[in-house]
């Protein structure tokens, strides 16, 4: 089983904190302007490759401009 076992979902959440964690030490920004939603299996690009590299990414949103905090 990919991932040794642990649960898509939470393979899926440390990767998103991950990239927050990168972008709050890299850019000295504040960890309370992410919002971290862990999709596991859900909203697969590549359905015929589940476990494929495609699938396993993180996206960020802005939800608004840094100048604005």
């Amino acid at each position: 089983m990919p991932g040794g076992g642990m649960p898509n979902k939470v393979l899926s959440m440390h990767r998103a904190e991950a990239v927050r964690s990168y972008f709050v030490n890299k850019f000295y920004l504040s960890p309370d302007i992410f919002e971290i939603r862990a999709k596991g299996e859900e909203y697969l690009i590549y359905s015929e490759n589940p476990f494929g590299p495609g699938n396993r990414r993180v996206e960020v949103f802005l939800k608004k401009s840094l100048s604005d905090r």
